[in-house]
């Protein structure tokens, strides 16, 4: 039966899409129910029994560090470790190992894959299940068992004894951060990929016959998947070719390709690597005469969905992006195998600062499941029948979706998850101008380029005014960089009274207090919505907490954003005993080395009945406020609702 392949490749997707092991279970049961009633008796057994094992591929495969593995790809102050399917992240600052390396891991320290996590943006946990790696290991060095003998650690070895970094960057990684970000939008597709698959058989083809080219090509790309390390973008193609020879089907061919991928990488479906390259096939199917621009549409919906924002510059230049990446690509592997040195350090830097230069026009606002759905549905009837209307309707979904912050009747209080800093995200009902209590900031990571502005764009804000507590680094890093990438109206600094934002007023119990320390002298929030009372008290000490209680003596707090990230010179039974709050929040870095928050206060806090939401395992925390009370949420998956303040 023809066609039947289709099914199955959706039956993968839509497993693979499944978020957890139980729904995943859940969704392949649905898939051989509603396989059992549209296929044929004898043609249904063999798909049943591939979807079973999609669903079983899912199941976690745990295992010990110790023993030996193979470096698989190395990175700025880390490497990926594999044996057998089963890979690690290591973070380990020796630099003898390179790729292929045999290695045992000394003195390893398991420190999972929790990272910043700020509600459904793409996260590191999610993007390293799809690399199939499952545990994340801080070690003190290597034990190199063998030396790695193979052509890549060879090309590896020549590019990086004649310094082409370019060159290394482009075909192994090498010093690269992690990829699955918008910025990675056409190298980590894989498109690039399929784009030289496509111009060597296109080459073979017109020297030789079209079973003997598909042979040519075959073997030229199996080459290429060894050598590379079965990168999943040459799985891809590799699957793409075998389809080609197994069927001449379209749809089965797509179905072949999509189960193929998603059983190799059942965790990676939810990858730009899947969901570009197979999406834009699933759409080819459909699509009769808006074919291009279909898929661009597809593309952004996508980066909406993965990343809560889309530059449309580089969207329109998508078909010339993955051209010029594949061509790039095409250097670095002359670079690694010519005779000679290639010079292209400075036409590939001269290229890099030309994109660098080009304008953005950035669309944001994560689509909802029911809004994704409804884009989903337009534009698969816009590709199939090319009428404007379905085109005018999936216009005004993204519309709605960009406008999303001016059609919320919320006000919202985010305790972003910004490692060991602070950062909290206020917004208005319908407003798309938001209040940030500090920023955040890090040396080592750029939390606005990486957190802030993708989660403003994210949730449809255009701009934002900042208090800024104080001038330590963790609460105002961040400011200077968001200053360049978002619109930033207004910064408040210097401890004023009052300041009003659409309408709240935020003020400072401790405005007219002036204290040495520099810490102590913290700009204090306090802010009443809907009658829930928020305090968030900066860096201040339990001396500046006393002065707040014997000011205020009625003063009293639903939430309290906790001083110094919980720090023990902070946080005091008095003030806790005063305010008496239903919800204690500590912002800090995992693994921090100040040893925030501190265990006592943690008890103490538990010990009064305060529910405790912390960033280092919820992550981001949002209260959202309405007329009938308030519910908080984490992106850890904790909820909760109040009805009424006290």
């Amino acid at each position: 039966m023809k066609g039947r392949w289709i099914y199955v490749g959706l039956a993968a997707a839509s497993i693979g899409l499944a978020a957890g092991l139980p729904l995943r279970i859940l969704t392949g049961v649905a898939w051989l129910a509603v396989l059992g009633h549209i296929l044929p008796k004898g043609s249904r057994k063999q798909p049943m029994v591939l979807i079973l094992l999609m669903v079983l591929a899912s199941v976690p495969i745990d295992s010990v560090t110790a023993g030996r593995w193979r470096i698989d790809a190395v990175r700025d102050g880390y490497q990926i470790v594999q044996r057998g399917l089963v890979r690690k992240i290591v973070y380990c600052d020796d630099s003898n190992v390179g790729l292929d390396d045999l290695v045992e891991i000394s003195g390893p320290t398991a420190i999972g894959l929790s990272s910043y996590d700020n509600f459904e943006i793409s996260t590191f946990s999610g993007w390293a299940l799809g690399q199939n790696i499952r545990d994340v290991v801080q070690a003190q060095g290597y034990v190199i068992i063998r030396r790695g003998f193979s052509l890549r650690r060879m090309m590896d070895d020549r590019l990086a004894s004649l310094g082409d970094g370019w060159a290394r960057r482009m075909l192994f990684g090498q010093g690269q951060p992690l990829d699955g970000t918008a910025s990675y939008l056409f190298t980590a597709s894989g498109m690039h990929v399929a784009v030289l698959s496509a111009a060597i058989g296109r080459l073979l083809r017109r020297h030789m016959y079209a079973q003997r080219a598909w042979q040519w090509q075959f073997n030229i790309m199996m080459v290429m998947t060894i050598v590379f390390g079965f990168q999943p973008a040459f799985i891809r193609v590799m699957l793409g070719l075998l389809a080609l020879w197994l069927t001449d089907d379209r749809r089965d061919r797509w179905g072949l390709v999509a189960y193929g991928y998603g059983l190799y990488r059942p965790y990676g479906v939810c990858s730009l690597s899947y969901l570009i390259p197979m999406g834009l096939g699933l759409l080819s199917l459909f699509s009769h005469r808006a074919g291009r621009l279909a898929g661009r549409l597809y593309v952004l919906i996508i980066e909406l969905w993965l990343f809560g924002q889309a530059d449309a510059v580089a969207l329109a230049f998508f078909g010339l992006g993955r051209r010029v990446s594949a061509v790039l690509f095409m250097a670095a592997m002359a670079a690694a195998i010519w005779p000679t040195r290639l010079a292209l350090d400075g036409l590939v830097t001269t290229l890099a600062a030309g994109l660098g230069r080009m304008p953005c026009c950035f669309i944001g606002g994560r689509p909802a499941l029911w809004l994704l759905a409804l884009m989903m549905v337009m534009l698969l009837e816009y590709a199939a029948a090319g009428r404007p209307r379905f085109l005018g309707a999936l216009a005004a979904a993204l519309l709605v979706n960009q406008c999303q912050a001016l059609l919320s009747p919320l006000y919202t209080v985010t305790m972003l998850d910004v490692g060991q800093g602070d950062c909290t995200v206020v917004t208005s009902p319908f407003s798309d101008h938001a209040l940030l209590i500090d920023t955040g900031g890090s040396r080592y990571k750029d939390v606005a380029g990486d957190i802030l502005i993708p989660y403003l764009r994210s949730q449809g804000l255009a701009s934002v005014e900042v208090i800024v507590s104080h001038d330590d680094y963790d609460h105002d890093g961040a400011l200077k960089s968001l200053q360049q990438g978002f619109s930033v109206t207004e910064v408040h600094r210097g401890k004023p009274a009052s300041i009003v934002f659409n309408g709240l007023t935020i003020s400072d119990p401790l405005a007219d207090h002036h204290f040495a320390d520099a810490n102590d002298d913290s700009q204090v929030s306090l802010f009443d919505i809907g009658g829930f009372v928020f305090l968030y008290l900066g860096d201040i000490s339990a001396d500046a907490e006393a002065a707040l209680t014997s000011s205020y003596p009625r003063l009293r707090a639903d939430i309290v954003k906790v001083a110094h990230h919980g720090s023990a010179a902070s946080t005091s039974p008095q003030l806790l005993s005063h305010l008496r709050p239903r919800w204690a929040l500590i912002s800090a870095g995992r693994r921090n080395r100040y040893g925030h928050p501190d265990r006592q206060v943690v008890a103490l806090l538990t010990g009064d009945g305060i529910s405790v939401l912390n960033t280092q395992t919820d992550h981001a925390v949002r209260f959202s406020v309405s007329r009938l009370g308030m519910m908080y949420r984490t992106a850890a998956g904790l909820s909760g609702f109040c009805w009424s303040a006290r």
